[in-house]
């Protein structure tokens, strides 16, 4: 899986980036492509992405240390899954918004809106499936969008342009309410000029009125908002000259604004519309700055502004994009304007943008080269700060290794600091605004030491928030690091007989302190034997692929490589493909290759089974070998070795001429267990099924009252009520025969 050829990444730029104003405290890699977190009243972070056949969702705490993951996929052939956005509700469960859709090489073409829900634990709670048509722009990259919004009652909104079948029969801007349990309580559609053509960018919620923001032509011809209430009465829409509705605002008075670009051309400018609550138009007005430049989102400040993102050229001067942070007043009056251009001759193009508690603006995108540049190696995943007054306060750019590493999405924490998902990572960046001083920790010592395991404990540090450990193996080139609000960190999965290094370092408000000076302490027990080639410059190891998990490196390394800071998942039982590569400087070569898996964590790799791959070839290309972990293996960490030796079959131990050893750690996971089709902890019996007229509902071991609904295929609402003793009757004689879901 890329995921781990993007952990040597990671390690460098945790090591190698860190300014007084911004730094990095963790960065994960995701199972896909990130779309959109969220966080919960504890900080924890959920973040989902996809592959296309599948959506996950993972959890992480506030130190990055992982809760959970869950993933969805559809069993329809030749269908696809995208989430858009993923929410959080009062009680801590969490929905995912996304849609399914066909034909992944002409586009999204939805048939259906996806929602899920899941408890504190990922259990899934409930799915809803709407189906329908949602795509219209057969020829535009405007084709499909879900856009989502909650309000305080955990209600869920869905806005997109659609056919939904026993409730629209004409595409247009709709919108359709969830209940928390997952039923439809209201489908609201309008259709504002008799054809299908419609395309939803946005929806907005505030108090009881919704805004969508959009267009009803194809998208350069105009500009749509439509404003509704929450009960999905419509009170009012308009179109408008623009190049699309881009995003639409209400304000805490009620009026309404819409955010478009007019007009169509190279001199195009920002545009914005500022209604009543009824409806009536107030003023239109436009801004040049200098070029041509295209909205993209705009939100409501904490101090009743509006903050806009945008991007355009500068004329005269570049052809290229930058992105543009504006501010201005409720009248339209600009307050201030700030261009992101660091990179002359390059395109910066905005994802996300989140407003903090303060008016402070943080924008996550698109540094260097234009998708498809030559110069892959510039391009940067980029966030910056741009204080109330429109000061950029910092900006942190990272290198990445190909055009989506991106920023596409930002959440802000209750401390004021970041959760971005770019591309396949998901980083914490730590906003330093504070002045306290900090000290680097003092007495960093090691105890409790195992053979696995060891505890590093510091003394605590004045104005200290945060801590990070780091350690490694002498051997290794790249550092570990953990992050922790305690004085001490136990580490695990060591491994037995090995010298690490460990250090630690203090993060206040006002940035980290930088680490204490590097210190050793060796684990008990017996070391693995030493391995590897002495001579590895015309034949190397370049691909190691296991499951999910992938290491890449095109040039040798020298003869041995000490990659146990990286961790490949395996599960008892299963059957995996291994897939193996070698880089070569002449030849070809006939390399022997053989891998080793210490399965019952002694130490060694001589047990009955522990060789599971062993083959010769003279292919430069990738060859890929089955092999089973064994049922009865050790869960827990434990050591992986690879090994390729030119003209001859290597031994787990010692050193030859020509090839090279490289060295992992194997996570191995317990088996799979069976699905239950009941929660177990609600204990729920219900009887006689099929029922007639009387169905009971029985709940065992509960203390207090439960809320029931039944609902039919279509998720129409049948029947509600709250049942407050152990076995409750329900009368079910007026519904009709057919399935229906408790």
């Amino acid at each position: 899986m890329k995921k781990y050829i993007l952990t040597l990444l990671i390690s460098y730029a945790i090591a190698g980036h860190a300014v007084a104003d911004v730094s990095v405290d963790w960065v994960k890699s995701l199972s896909g492509s990130g779309t959109w977190t969220a966080k919960d009243t504890n900080d924890n972070v959920f973040v989902t992405s996809w592959d296309g056949l599948s959506i996950y969702l993972e959890k992480y705490d506030v130190f990055g240390n992982p809760q959970w993951e869950v993933n969805y996929t559809t069993s329809l052939l030749f269908n696809y899954l995208y989430p858009s956005q993923v929410h959080t509700d009062s009680f801590g469960n969490v929905l995912v918004v996304g849609y399914r859709y066909t034909s992944p090489t002409e586009g999204r073409n939805a048939n259906a809106i996806i929602v899920l829900k899941y408890d504190t634990d990922g259990n899934l709670l409930w799915e809803k499936i709407i189906e329908g048509t949602f795509s219209f722009f057969n020829n535009s990259s405007y084709r499909t969008n879900v856009s989502s919004v909650m309000d305080a009652q955990n209600n869920l909104y869905l806005a997109s342009a659609a056919i939904v079948p026993g409730y629209t029969t004409v595409g247009g801007f709709t919108t359709i309410k969830l209940s928390p349990l997952g039923s439809i309580t209201w489908v609201s559609a309008v259709n504002m000029t008799g054809v299908n053509y419609h395309f939803v960018s946005n929806i907005r919620l505030n108090g009881s009125r919704l805004a969508l923001a959009g267009h009803n032509l194809y998208w350069v011809a105009n500009a749509a908002i439509w404003v509704l209430d929450t009960t999905g009465t419509s009170k009012w829409y308009h179109t408008e000259e623009g190049i699309g509705g881009m995003d639409a605002t209400i304000d805490n008075s009620g009026k309404v604004y819409l955010l478009t670009t007019s007009p169509p051309g190279f001199d195009s400018d920002i545009s914005l519309y500022r209604y009543k609550p009824n409806g009536v138009s107030i003023w239109h007005k436009t801004y040049d700055f200098g070029g041509a430049d295209l909205a993209y989102r705009m939100q409501l400040t904490p101090d009743n502004r509006l903050a806009i993102l945008a991007y355009g050229n500068q004329t005269g001067i570049s052809l290229y994009v930058d992105w543009l942070t504006i501010k201005m007043s409720l009248n339209g009056v600009l307050q201030w304007s700030n261009r992101y251009d660091e990179h002359t001759g390059n395109d910066e193009i905005p994802g996300h943008f989140a407003i903090d508690s303060d008016g402070d603006i943080f924008v996550t995108g698109i540094g260097g080269p234009f998708p498809g540049g030559t110069n892959l190696g510039a391009r940067q995943f980029v966030t910056v700060k741009y204080t109330s007054s429109g000061v950029q306060k910092w900006t942190y750019a990272q290198d990445t290794i190909n055009e989506y590493t991106t920023g596409k999405h930002i959440t802000i924490d209750s401390r004021g600091n970041l959760f971005i998902t770019a591309g396949e990572l998901l980083y914490h960046l730590l906003d330093n605004a504070g002045t306290d001083p900090c000290a680097v920790p003092t007495s960093v010592s090691v105890e409790a030491i195992t053979e696995e395991s060891a505890v590093i404990s510091w003394d605590p540090v004045d104005n200290a928030y945060l801590y990070h450990v780091q350690y490694k193996t002498v051997t290794s080139a790249l550092w570990s690091s953990v992050s922790t609000d305690a004085t001490s960190v136990a580490l695990t999965g060591l491994f037995g007989g090995t010298t690490y290094q460990y250090r630690a370092e203090a993060i206040c408000n006002s940035g980290p302190t930088g680490y204490s000076a590097i210190q050793e302490f060796a684990t008990t027990g017996t070391t693995y034997c030493a391995a590897g080639g002495t001579n590895a410059t015309k034949d190397w190891i370049d691909l190691v692929y296991v499951g999910d998990f992938l290491n890449s490196t095109p040039d040798s390394e020298g003869g041995y490589s000490d990659f146990t800071y990286l961790t490949a998942e395996l599960q008892q039982g299963e059957t995996y493909s291994f897939t193996l590569s070698a880089g070569m400087v002449g030849g070809p070569f006939m390399e022997y290759w053989r891998v080793w898996i210490d399965f019952n964590g002694d130490g060694d790799f001589t047990d009955a089974g522990e060789n599971i791959v062993s083959y010769n070839s003279d292919q430069i290309g990738w060859e890929s070998h089955d092999f089973i972990v064994p049922a009865a293996a050790d869960a827990g960490t434990t050591l992986m070795r690879v090994s390729m030796k030119r003209g001859s079959a290597p031994a787990p131990c010692g050193t030859f001429a020509k090839g090279e050893t490289e060295d992992y750690t194997i996570n191995i996971l317990p088996a799979k267990k069976a699905v239950e089709q009941v929660d177990s902890r609600a204990e729920l019996v219900i009887y006689p099924n099929p029922a007639a007229d009387i169905l009971h509902i029985q709940l065992n071991n509960w203390s207090e009252n439960v809320f029931v609904q039944i609902v039919d295929m279509n998720g129409k609402e049948m029947l509600t009520t709250a049942v407050n003793k152990q076995v409750e009757e329900l009368n079910i004689s007026s519904m009709q025969a057919g399935i229906y879901f408790l």
